[in-house]
């Protein structure tokens, strides 16, 4: 029985398909939507490299923000998480945030290969491989 479905955004233009096939999802098993993204920061920008003036940590939050609560609209099944900043692999908060929240079910989307994730793995093929919940891919019209 699926009841709680995770929806991992990542602000792209295929962000409106994933939350759509998620919603069709959701309201066939009258489940509750999570919506939520992750926001990367590489760890090459050093903490040093930003100003007080700058808070790009939480103009980069509040962007996020806005864009859940848009997608989301007034669909009565979506809650909207706040998103998460983290340096570390996508994939790692996407999975701890499910296991966290008793996820059935987590949805997010596919894209196309580049060399290095040819090599480590997309962030889709992670969160499928660590997950301890069932992962829905939506595979981008590219990727047909």
């Amino acid at each position: 029985m699926i009841r709680r479905i995770l929806v991992a955004l990542d602000g792209s233009p295929r962000s409106p398909d994933v939350l759509a096939a998620a919603c069709a999802i959701a309201d066939a098993f009258e489940a509750e939507l999570r919506i939520f993204q992750v926001l990367h920061v590489p760890v090459d920008i050093p903490p040093a490299g930003q100003t007080e003036q700058d808070d790009l940590e939480a103009r980069e939050i509040a962007r996020a923000q806005r864009e859940l609560m848009q997608l989301a609209g007034d669909h009565p099944r979506i809650v909207v998480e706040p998103p998460v900043i983290s340096d570390l692999a996508v994939w790692r908060p996407i999975v701890e945030r499910a296991d966290q929240t008793d996820i059935d079910l987590l949805v997010l989307g596919s894209h196309g290969y580049s060399y290095l994730e040819r090599l480590l793995g997309t962030t889709a093929a992670q969160v499928a491989n660590h997950s301890t919940c069932s992962v829905f891919i939506v595979r981008s019209p590219q990727a047909r």
